[in-house]
């Protein structure tokens, strides 16, 4: 049996500065088998390649808090999306805010990956 060594799922992230207008960028979120406690989110922006580090397990609480499993402290939320529900993750730095979104269920289903990479499948 192959075992898993990596799990992506492409995402956009609006980047707000303030007094500019919002700019959707492509995004990737990233988890290694190497690391399977760290998700990494990673995007272009004018300047610079962005890469963010997350607790996966903290993540993964935030996300499944925003889609109605309570129990942790919540700065994720569910929105409509091109007249879909995605999940919103909203993160803030001095120079503006970037707001991730992917679809629930694709969200859902990066989070099952994931699950691999912490605990193979027998």
């Amino acid at each position: 049996m192959m075992i898993q060594q990596s799990v992506t799922l492409d995402i956009t992230v609006i980047l707000q500065k303030p007094g500019a207008a919002a700019l959707a960028v492509p995004a990737r979120l990233y988890c290694d088998h190497t690391a399977p406690d760290v998700v990494i989110a990673s995007f272009v922006t004018e300047r610079q390649h962005v890469k963010l580090q997350f607790s996966r397990d903290r993540l993964q609480d935030r996300w499944l808090a925003a889609c109605g499993i309570r129990g942790t402290g919540i700065d994720a939320g569910v929105i409509a999306f091109n007249e879909e529900p995605h999940i919103s993750l909203e993160l803030n730095a001095p120079i503006g805010t970037a707001r991730c979104l992917a679809p629930v269920g694709d969200i859902a289903d990066f989070l099952d990956r994931t699950d691999d990479l912490v605990r193979p499948a027998a």
